[in-house]
């Protein structure tokens, strides 16, 4: 091995550290999967997410991300102004809000219709996929 190929392998491995290193520090790591439509549905996975998740295990070591697709979808461009201000809570409390992009494409939603710390995703079954095999624990909502 050269030198030179040491030294990239050497960067590349430090780089991939660095990535996933920032979902290591939380022992709990958990995507739910939201495509119900309707205040019921939101309502459910706040519950889950404020008491039964983070209220069981902890607010300081529980990374949570809500990937939002299908139906769901309608809810992310905050109409409803008191869901808005429940999302934009959980937001500053670490819960992160993944839109769909396939879905947003459909139904016709653009990213500056989204509340504004709502990320996107290319495909939201594939985020699922990707972060479980990434050894996220899966949640799945209003099915």
């Amino acid at each position: 091995m050269t030198f030179a190929t040491a030294i990239f392998l050497t960067f590349t491995l430090f780089f991939e550290i660095s990535l996933y290193a920032k979902d290591y520090k939380f022992s709990h790591r958990i995507v739910m999967d939201m495509s119900g439509d309707g205040d019921e549905h939101w309502n459910g996975m706040l519950t889950n997410v404020k008491k039964n998740i983070r209220g069981a295990l902890g607010n300081d070591n529980t990374h949570i991300e809500v990937v939002v697709h299908g139906k769901a979808i309608a809810l992310l461009p905050g109409k409803n102004k008191d869901m808005a201000d429940i999302l934009a809570y959980l937001s500053r409390a670490g819960v992160a809000l993944a839109a769909c992009e396939n879905t947003m494409k459909k139904q016709g939603v653009t990213k500056d219709q989204l509340l504004p710390f709502a990320m996107l995703v290319d495909a939201g079954v594939a985020e699922v996929v990707r972060k479980q095999e990434a050894g996220w624990s899966y949640v799945r909502l209003d099915h």
